[in-house]
């Protein structure tokens, strides 16, 4: 989706941008202003007359090639587990839940239900689901005959 970007489409005062989602219809998010901070940045050093907001050596940045670039940056970290790009949006994705309602990090992942993201990106364990428990669920109640 960050592939489908103009910079005509990109708003740098507000940090509003429209883009085309993987199913064809315009969406409209906001950037956040860390970020923002950076795409200004990169803008200001690019000196071509691309419309793509991201560009790679040859024009527009593609799909694969974003795919490319993200793994050349992981593989030197040597992480012990196989790393692509959709690991990275689900620990993100995942990192969210942990602070945020599951309604927010829909919108976030841009989801059209919210069974997907409960289904993909609610990795929780076993100890996490104890903590959880025992924080809202304790022993309190008094049952008495009646």
């Amino acid at each position: 989706e960050v592939c489908s970007i103009n910079k005509t489409n990109f708003n740098l005062d507000t940090g509003k941008f429209s883009f085309i989602d993987k199913y064809g219809s315009e969406q409209e998010a906001t950037c956040p202003e860390n970020s923002l901070f950076w795409i200004r940045v990169y803008l200001a050093k690019r000196f071509d007359d691309c419309p793509s907001l991201f560009v790679s050596g040859r024009g527009r940045l593609l799909p694969s090639s974003s795919k490319g670039y993200i793994r050349t940056k992981i593989k030197p970290l040597n992480l012990p587990k196989k790393c692509a790009h959709h690991i990275i949006r689900k620990t993100c994705g995942t990192n969210l839940l942990l602070d945020t309602d599951i309604k927010s990090v829909q919108e976030f992942l841009r989801h059209k239900d919210p069974k997907t993201t409960m289904k993909h990106y609610t990795a929780i364990t076993a100890s996490q689901t104890r903590e959880a428990t025992a924080k809202n669920y304790t022993n309190n109640y008094v049952f008495s005959p009646a």
